[in-house]
């Protein structure tokens, strides 16, 4: 999408993610120190906004996130980022507070196991049993997927793996700078990341062999690009273009076209990797929100 200018916060933003974040990756995962910023719990500001309710069963764990009021519409079943080895992040908790009372959702963050302890399919079970439990006492139209980063591919994973197992899909669903190809073998992608401030290739490299194990990265509920897309839900892809993970996204463009899926696809300009989570910060990140409810609704 195009913008009249580039915000000022924005350009701060993405210049501090050099210092503070490239280097976690730039030389192979620096694991130790990604995982220092973990927000296992919700922040003050997150339980000052809403309810907030934890959950536990013996196949996945998260929080419930709803307004207060409890008046809530349709649920959203949440996927967050981190590289399938770290996260949530306080950013996680700030924006789906702000998703929960701006669009009347309830929400249900998924803190799902995290390798390299817990390699695939551990992650994809646990975000496969929480939407299971949903269907309990929802109907599969009144659930909306949506993950980021790595719960985006997560995410797009959970919708494919429910297809083939012919179970109630989901109405839509939202991927916010998904990494949906773990190969990392796109052609495009080394020239892409130069302009990348945030990932780097040998740190992803990394996480992926984490992630997979001993499992082929082409296998499509690892790496759901290389999946069909036929019969998924209407889909929403935000994609920066400053986004080592653009190239794939492109590519994923092309086979949802091929298929027939019915898909939202913005690349916004100039924006870095999961730009929409730093909200209030900067306005793009608002201005993302609002083209997600307004998608919803």
């Amino acid at each position: 999408m195009k913008h009249q200018t580039t915000s000022f916060q924005s350009r701060m933003i993405n210049k501090s993610l050099k210092k503070m974040i490239h280097g976690l990756f730039s030389d192979g995962l620096k694991l130790e120190k990604l995982r220092k910023d973990d927000f296992p719990e919700p922040g003050p500001l997150a339980r000052k906004r809403c309810h907030i309710e934890k959950i536990e069963t013996e196949e996945f764990s998260g929080h419930w996130i709803y307004p207060k009021k409890k008046d809530y519409g349709k649920t959203i079943l949440y996927c967050h980022g981190g590289a399938y080895v770290s996260g949530p992040s306080l950013l996680h908790w700030r924006v789906l507070s702000h998703i929960a009372l701006s669009g009347n959702y309830r929400i249900l963050m998924i803190n799902y196991p995290k390798a390299p302890e817990h390699p695939y399919p551990a992650a994809l079970n646990a975000v496969y049993s929480a939407y299971r439990h949903l269907l309990e006492n929802t109907v599969s139209d009144d659930i909306i997927l949506m993950g980021d980063s790595a719960g985006g591919g997560l995410a797009l994973a959970l919708s494919m793996k429910l297809r083939d197992d012919n179970q109630s899909l989901p109405s839509r669903q939202i991927l916010l700078s998904p990494w949906l190809n773990l190969a990392m073998d796109n052609e495009d992608t080394p020239k892409q990341s130069e302009l990348d401030n945030m990932l780097a290739l040998p740190g992803l490299a990394d996480a992926a062999g984490f992630y997979r194990g001993k499992e082929d990265p082409r296998h499509p509920y690892i790496s759901p690009l290389f999946g069909s897309l036929e019969g998924l839900p209407p889909t929403l892809l935000m994609i920066g273009t400053l986004d080592l993970l653009l190239p794939d996204c492109r590519d994923f463009r092309s086979k949802a076209e091929a298929a027939s899926l019915d898909l939202t696809y913005e690349e916004w300009d100039d924006m870095f990797h999961v730009w929409m989570l730093n909200i209030p910060y900067i306005p793009e990140a608002s201005e993302a929100v609002s083209r997600i409810l307004d998608w919803l609704n």
